[in-house]
């Protein structure tokens, strides 16, 4: 299956997806997708009588993200999605809350079912866990106002500092800029490895770094807040078809099929397209349904 890129972004296509990524159309799930939440022991044994450990880091708005009139819990575009696919196959949630590089490893280990939070397709994830993808990515450069280092291009990265979070697609996209730097004989990009997207910030704004790289939902949300309003702007941003959504671990089949009947239940009856405008994420990052694995 070909994914093709927009603005130069071929080399982002390898390191994102991976050359040897599977994409399975959710085909089989387009004829048994009507919820039946009475039907949890036919349809899906395996989860019969427990709940569903969902994962997910509250730091990647419009995602997932503290809700700010109860900051005990989560909410968002995936949380959201989340509540009415389990809703759909009958099954409560469990919600497991922590930061990104604590989090993630649950999912391969088996001490939650699922992780969400703008969680991007890589062929390195793939190694140990697979996926349900709806969403496209897109990647915003962040800068403090004025963009006292010029950045207007990619090309303008090379030999800049730059924080980013652990694991996070951004840091991966980010390194492989650097890479891109480096093959052309240019200085790499000096990363700065963080523990969240906020720790990053900081560094941003105590002049230690002269980027961010963050999801484009996030960082409109970021720039636009009080905090942001005078002293950050985005450089320029990138729109790519690396794909995103909710991983599993790889011998999870059945929380695979969970996700996508639901997921194919919502787009069909409009609720996917009601969340994308509630949280103004235009509907054209919609992607297909899809299982992606290695």
């Amino acid at each position: 299956m070909e994914f093709g890129l927009r603005n130069g972004m071929m080399h982002f296509k390898n390191a994102i997806l991976g050359i040897g990524a599977v994409a399975l159309v959710i085909a089989a799930a387009q004829s048994h997708a009507a919820c039946a939440p009475d039907k949890v022991s036919q349809k899906y044994p395996g989860y019969a009588g427990r709940a569903v450990v969902v994962a997910v880091t509250p730091m990647t708005p419009p995602f997932a993200f503290t809700n700010p009139d109860n900051l005990g819990e989560v909410t968002g575009l995936e949380v959201e999605l989340m509540e009415g696919v389990m809703a759909c196959a009958g099954l409560e949630i469990e919600w497991l809350i922590g930061k990104w590089t604590g989090i993630l490893p649950t999912v391969f280990s088996g001490a939650s079912d699922l992780m969400i939070g703008n969680v991007v397709y890589s062929e390195d994830r793939a190694k140990q866990g697979d996926f349900v993808v709806f969403i496209r990515n897109s990647q915003t450069v962040v800068v403090r106002k004025g963009n006292p280092r010029r950045i207007v291009g990619l090309d303008s990265l090379c030999g800049l500092q730059a924080a980013q979070t652990i694991g996070a697609a951004s840091a991966l996209a980010m390194q492989d800029y650097s890479d891109k730097c480096v093959a052309a004989g240019k200085p790499a990009i000096d990363i700065l490895m963080a523990e969240n997207q906020e720790s990053a910030f900081r560094q941003l704004s105590a002049n230690r770094v002269d980027m961010v790289m963050e999801g484009a939902e996030g960082a409109t949300r970021r720039i636009k807040s009080p905090s942001g309003q005078n002293n950050l702007e985005a450089a320029f941003s990138v729109t790519a078809d690396a794909m995103a959504g909710a991983i599993t671990r790889n011998d999870n089949d059945e929380m695979l099929q969970i996700l996508a009947d639901g997921m194919t239940a919502m787009k069909e009856d409009g609720r996917i397209d009601e969340l994308f405008d509630k949280y103004q994420i235009s509907r054209e990052q919609f992607s297909p349904i899809r299982i992606l694995k290695k």
